[in-house]
């Protein structure tokens, strides 16, 4: 895991923005993040509708041009959709199960993911992939729990996004 540079400085004036444009135009402002998402993760053509918000936007945001309205749309978009997931898989989730599993992973791997990140300023995939897998076997809890509490406690007490 490298560390990320997330431009998320208007995140509330885009949620909002992306919330007008749906109501405005009949769509599921979770899908319409969905297909933006996967339109410029994936550099594919755009669609009509991004096209239409993307110039809204940029007026909003009163950038010079389209790339970097874009930019900060995905960071932003990745973001909520990111805590979207989060929410919905932690919601029906054991709170003991969930504290133990982050007790484990503060007293077991601070100090092994501290080093290797003060070292090499990232984060081992396979490393990390390691960690998950011997938490979800302890612990015998989903993977993409594992996944999240694991992310959530590198980004908050290592890499500090």
């Amino acid at each position: 895991m490298k560390k990320q540079n997330l431009n998320l400085k208007n995140k509330t004036l885009i949620l909002s923005s992306i919330k007008q444009f749906c109501v405005k135009n009949g769509l599921d402002s979770i899908d319409f993040m969905n297909k933006m998402y996967k339109t410029i993760s994936e550099d594919s053509e755009e669609f009509s509708d991004m096209d239409l918000f993307l110039v809204e936007l940029q007026n909003k945001l009163n950038y010079n041009n389209i790339y970097d309205t874009e930019e900060e749309l995905f960071h932003c978009i990745s973001f909520e959709l990111n805590r979207i997931y989060t929410e919905e898989v932690m919601k029906n989730s054991d709170q003991k199960s969930i504290d133990d599993v982050n007790e484990f992973i503060r007293n077991n791997y601070y100090t092994i993911f501290s080093d290797y990140f003060n070292k090499k300023g990232y984060i081992n995939e396979s490393d990390y992939s390691e960690c998950a897998l011997s938490i979800q076997n302890n612990f015998n809890i989903e993977i993409e729990i594992v996944d999240i509490l694991l992310g959530e406690f590198i980004s908050n007490n290592i890499i500090n996004i």
